[in-house]
């Protein structure tokens, strides 16, 4: 079993961080974590080298997640909620997913990636939920599962981080140890 875990952990000591590692203490097999705020990758530039071939022109970091696309079982996006949306470190990762869209709608090229369970865990602090929900990161999250082929199994979210330690949201950590029960199965 192979899972990529996608880090928007900024601070190694916060939420994220230890709803990561929670994630990770009940997961089975071999987990890859990539944390895009120590990771180097830098946005799409809109040079257009996947127009014509499968790959990017940018060598960095990416190659982490594009070398592992198809040998990976399960995806997982990990993020706090910034502004209503995810950090942009991790839009910068997903905007390197433009070789998957030149690839089926520019060179109509068939890619078939196996298929994966994906899963999201977000927290959020300060403001409302209801009012200022996760909407657009959850759409953003859910679109690089699809890019990757990937099944979304389970989200998990944590709300007013401000107020409520996550280790202390014993409501999230019950959420991930179900996901973590449904990417163990083989």
């Amino acid at each position: 079993m192979k899972t990529l875990l996608i880090s928007g952990a900024p601070n190694p000591a916060g939420h994220t961080a230890f709803l990561d590692n929670f994630l990770k203490q009940h997961l089975l097999g071999e987990v890859t974590t990539l944390n895009v705020f120590q990771a180097n990758i830098s946005p799409c530039i809109d040079c257009k080298y996947c127009y014509k071939t499968f790959g990017c022109s940018i060598a960095d970091d990416m190659e982490i997640v594009y070398s592992g696309m198809d040998t990976y079982d399960n995806i997982v996006i990990s993020s706090p909620i910034y502004f209503a949306n995810l950090p942009g470190p991790i839009l910068n990762l997903l905007s390197r997913f433009q070789i998957m869209f030149s690839a089926r709608y520019i060179r109509r090229d068939t890619i078939n990636l196996k298929p994966k369970r994906g899963a999201i865990i977000l927290n959020l602090g300060g403001f409302d939920p209801v009012k200022y929900g996760p909407d657009a990161a959850l759409s953003a999250s859910k679109e690089l599962l699809r890019l990757l082929n990937a099944e979304l199994v389970g989200t998990a979210t944590s709300w007013k981080t401000d107020s409520i330690h996550v280790q202390d949201d014993t409501a999230v950590q019950q959420e991930i140890i179900k996901i973590a029960d449904i990417l163990n199965k083989e």
